[in-house]
């Protein structure tokens, strides 16, 4: 039975405003909470840049995205791979050399192909690259905090200082976010970039709260 490739094309149409909706939607609900997250510490330890613009609900974002692409390639025929072969190794150079989504896709299946991989049974595709970097971002994330309490130190010493960064959830703007470090011995953390709104040393708290540090920090 044949492919109605119209009616496709208009079904496409229709999940596509689908996702434009569910986007706005979820970007209006989520904009007022993402000044008040801290900036995730893993990407500044690890060198690593931050490759996201959107809110930090991009994981259930591209989960609906990629629901509605599967039942778009369903109906029209497409079958998409189902082996995925992502790494935390891969995802660590993917950041560490400042690899956009589209272009870690187009590398990733140059690469698959030319070991002899049929790329059509692969994962390879911007929604999963963009799940697999936020899953690794927090497991990294995690981990740095859980050594940090493993090694904990009998004092450290703080150090902030303001700075215009660009904003998480808007293009071409700049906010004023205030960097935190604490140094011990011969080692250095990033405790968070925290916004800036009345009061600075609220937000310092807020950082050593959030690494368990408050009696040292007194």
């Amino acid at each position: 039975m044949g492919i109605d490739m119209k009616l496709a094309k208009r079904e496409e149409r229709v999940l596509l405003r689908v996702i434009e909706q569910e986007n706005r939607r979820v970007k209006a609900h989520h904009s007022s909470e993402i000044d008040d997250n801290f900036m995730d510490s893993s990407e500044e330890s690890s060198g690593t840049e931050d490759i996201s613009d959107q809110p930090s609900s991009n994981i259930t974002q591209s989960s609906l995205e990629e629901n509605i692409y599967a039942q778009i390639e369903l109906r029209m025929g497409i079958v998409r791979g189902r082996k995925c072969f992502l790494t935390p190794k891969i995802m660590a150079v993917l950041y560490r050399f400042h690899i956009s989504q589209r272009s870690a896709v187009f590398i990733l299946e140059a690469v698959a192909e030319s070991l002899g991989h049929n790329i059509d049974e692969l994962t390879i595709n911007r929604n999963t690259s963009q799940r697999y970097r936020e899953d690794f971002r927090k497991t990294k994330a995690t981990r740095i905090k859980e050594l940090f309490e493993e090694n904990e130190p009998s004092f450290v010493c703080v150090h902030w200082d303001g700075k215009l960064i660009p904003a998480l959830n808007m293009r071409d703007l700049k906010s004023e976010r205030l960097p935190i470090i604490v140094t011990y011995k011969d080692e250095e953390k990033l405790l968070g970039v925290p916004k800036l709104e009345n009061s600075s040393g609220k937000r310092i708290y807020g950082c050593l709260e959030c690494f368990n540090r408050l009696e040292i920090g007194r």
